[in-house]
Formats: C-alpha cells, sequence, structure tokens
C-alpha cells in the first residue's frame, strides 16, 4: 500500500501465511494463517524555506522507519510451528514525531541519526490454534499504525 503526497510519501506491507492444502490435486485450498505487519516507512518534507534547511542541518525529510520479521522458533513438540515475529522501528532524525509540525526545531549533529523507537522495537510468538486455525500471539503488539498505510490512509 502507498500513498503519495508533496514532497514526501509512505508505503507498507503485509506478510501473509497460507496453509496450502491439495497442492498435488485438481483442486488445490489455500487458508490464511497469519499476517503481519512486514515493513512501512513514511517520509515527510520537514523544510520549508532556507532558514528550515539551516536550522535542520540539511535533514529536510522526517523517516518513519518499521521492519518486521518472522524467524521460526527452535523445534517444540507442536504439530505447526512456532513463529517468532519481531520488528524494529525508527525516526529519523532523532526526536522528531508524526504528532509535531518538526519543520522548525533546530538540529545539532547528533540529531542526524537513525533513533530507534522502543515502544514499536518488541518480539513475540505465535502459536497455531487449531480452533480457530490460524496463528495466535500469546501477546497483543503495540499499536505502531505510525509506521504503515492502513487501507488508503
Amino acid at each position: 500500500m502507498t500513498e503519495n503526497y508533496s514532497s514526501g510519501g509512505a508505503g507498507s506491507s503485509l506478510l501473509y501465511l497460507y496453509d496450502l492444502q491439495g497442492v498435488d490435486t485438481e483442486y488445490p485450498t489455500a487458508r490464511e494463517i497469519l499476517t503481519v505487519p512486514f515493513d512501512g516507512e513514511k517520509t515527510i518534507r520537514a523544510c520549508f524555506s532556507e532558514k528550515h534547511v539551516k536550522n535542520r542541518k540539511g535533514a529536510c525529510h522526517d523517516i518513519y522507519s518499521y521492519t518486521g520479521r518472522i524467524t521460526l522458533a527452535p523445534t517444540t513438540e507442536d504439530i505447526w510451528p512456532v513463529l517468532n515475529y519481531s520488528a524494529e522501528a525508527s525516526v529519523y532524525p532523532r526526536g522528531v514525531s508524526l504528532d509535531t509540525d518538526n519543520s522548525a526545531r533546530i538540529m545539532t549533529d547528533a540529531d542526524l541519526v537513525d533513533d530507534t523507537d522502543a515502544d514499536c522495537t518488541f518480539s513475540r510468538q505465535a502459536h497455531y490454534n487449531p480452533l480457530t486455525a490460524r496463528y495466535e500471539f500469546s501477546k497483543a503488539g503495540p499499536d505502531c499504525g505510525e509506521y504503515l498505510v492502513r487501507n488508503g490512509e
């Protein structure tokens, strides 16, 4: 999913896992068993004058990044593998926020780094639940929607 706008844009994608049945038959089926955010990035223009360029030390876009990853947990006695989902989120430059007009902010050289968002950098395990026929997380993850485009936002 993407969204474009003046001097910036946003995009994100979801990872879908399917259970495939009857692959070697005439009528195979696929059933969705897990959907998780896979990646996302929002780039927001922050310089609207030469003064902003100078104050922000040339960092004229605020960048919000999200990366998710699925790996298999070490072997378990479960019939279905246990999945590890991890996410990392960061903002550039340090200290910017989507909730704030960051254009007039005065930056230092120390601000010109990717800054990890501790709230949206996390890990969870997902186990297959035969009652729902889906993978489920033992604990819900945080709301990291500010890094993702959802349904054409």
